[in-house]
């Protein structure tokens, strides 16, 4: 009987260890699993964060189309004169001269996760955080984009943004800058209402003035749009074609 319960308990003990060690095994098989994944992921995300940045500078004008596909890869679509890069979810716009130089660059579609160091392009903030206030600060000239306020249609919603240029410092650099109408609509009213009350025959419907001053629409353009953010931003030279 002895002999018998001794047999029984060895048994079981050589069951209990072999749950045990296998069993943390397969925890920590599920665990170094999961772990590779979001090492993965994160990877990923930082590789598309430093591209960006490496992308979004002022040191990637005039660098040959050549040299640039062969570190970030070949467009994606092209619209006449323009390629479409994709970084990860981030849509780079590139403009080449007839040399095969970039003169402009372009990230169109600026978010948490699309996103880099305005210092690259001599401003301050992150792109996501940058303003027409902190655009216009480095101008030396600028100038409003006209864009519909009244009688848009059934067209696609309009934009807004500005034109900068900016002085030798800066070396005269250009920035077009652009905002949805999803994020600007209430600057868009407040300058359709000012204008409304006080040019009643006019409709800014984006292709023209009429008798507004440009002086008199860009002060009250930046005014109610200043302090609205960037949903894309080019840099380059001759942009205002």
């Amino acid at each position: 009987m002895l002999k018998e319960f001794s047999k029984n308990a060895k048994i079981l003990l050589c069951i209990i260890s072999f749950s045990l060690i296998f069993g943390c095994n397969k925890t920590d098989e599920k665990k170094v699993g999961a772990n590779s994944s979001e090492d993965k992921i994160s990877s990923v995300v930082n590789n598309v964060s430093q591209q960006l940045e490496q992308i979004m500078s002022s040191d990637t004008i005039g660098i040959q189309r050549e040299y640039f596909e062969k570190k970030y890869g070949p467009a994606k679509r092209s619209f006449g004169n323009i390629w479409r890069y994709e970084i990860g979810a981030c849509l780079v716009n590139i403009e080449y001269d007839q040399k095969n130089s970039i003169n402009s660059v372009e990230l169109e579609n600026i978010s948490k996760e699309c996103n880099f160091n305005g210092k690259n392009i001599n401003l301050t903030s992150m792109a996501d955080k940058i303003n027409y206030a902190e655009l216009i600060d480095v101008a030396m000239e600028w100038n409003a984009k006209l864009s519909c306020y009244t009688m848009c249609g059934n067209a696609a919603d309009p934009e807004y943004g500005a034109y900068i240029q900016t002085p030798r410092v800066y070396g005269f650099i250009e920035f077009d800058a652009t905002t949805n109408y999803s994020e600007a609509a209430d600057a868009s009213d407040k300058v359709k209402e000012y204008f409304k009350k006080k040019y009643p025959n006019i409709d800014l419907i984006g292709d023209e003035l009429g008798t507004i001053p440009k002086e008199e629409y860009n002060k009250i353009w930046f005014e109610k749009f200043k302090n609205i953010k960037l949903t894309a931003i080019k840099f380059g030279y001759n942009l205002k074609k």
